[in-house]
């Protein structure tokens, strides 16, 4: 994750909050990026999971496998001593991948050409949309 005293790249923070908005639940602390920072966002992340924490931990632990974040470090946030500093552990965690997430997103889609710009050159690229697959009797589906 971006260190709290770097800045980043532009539209990140935004894009992060979004992000934690969809798919985290926390509520949105700013309209304009020069008003947020990392501490605020992990700060409001961290309350959420540890509403989580308190109520759904099942609901936690799947989101933690959804996204990817490895065992070893769910184990080392569950062996702090109080709810709030394991959330604090987990919200980092989190949004160090939702991070990683946003800068391979915005990598591969900056490509010319988009995500799958690379796949075929000019003179490869199909002109015609793919035949339909056959339907159960082996029969074409047109």
């Amino acid at each position: 994750m971006t260190d709290t005293h770097q800045p980043a790249p532009p539209g990140e923070l935004l894009e992060t909050q979004e992000v934690l908005v969809a798919d985290w639940g926390v509520v949105p602390l700013a309209e304009a990026e020069e008003d947020l920072n990392w501490r605020l966002l992990l700060e409001a992340l961290a309350e959420r999971i540890a509403w989580l924490l308190r109520s759904n931990p099942d609901k936690l632990v799947n989101a933690m496998y959804v996204l990817d974040i490895p065992e070893a470090r769910y184990g080392q946030a569950m062996r702090e001593p109080t709810t709030e500093a394991k959330a604090l552990s987990l919200a980092q965690a989190i949004l160090e991948r939702e991070s990683e997430k946003i800068a391979m997103r915005r990598k591969y889609a900056n490509r010319q050409g988009g995500y799958l710009g690379d796949l075929y050159s000019e003179r490869e690229t199909p002109s015609e949309p793919a035949p339909a697959p056959p339907t159960r009797d082996g029969e074409s589906g047109e």
